[in-house]
């Protein structure tokens, strides 16, 4: 799985909760003048469609690639 974190505007709260429902657990949230996510996925392009899906809006930050899944107890 890899970790990012991204952060961006409030206008996008809505969009990326709704673009991250099904491909990534997103960890943590934090509110402050921007917004930041911290989340993990399995999709190793996933840095790549966000961007896209942001029109180059958006840069998520890889912060760690494991090769361990993660267990969901």
């Amino acid at each position: 799985m890899n970790r990012y974190t991204c952060t961006f505007s409030y206008d996008w709260v809505n969009k990326l909760d709704f673009f991250m429902k099904d491909n990534c657990d997103i960890l943590d949230k934090t509110y402050d003048v921007d917004v930041t996510y911290t989340f993990l996925t399995k999709d190793l392009n996933y840095h790549d469609k966000l961007i896209e899906y942001s029109n180059g809006q958006l840069h998520p930050l890889c912060i760690e690639q494991s090769l361990v899944e993660r267990n969901c107890d």
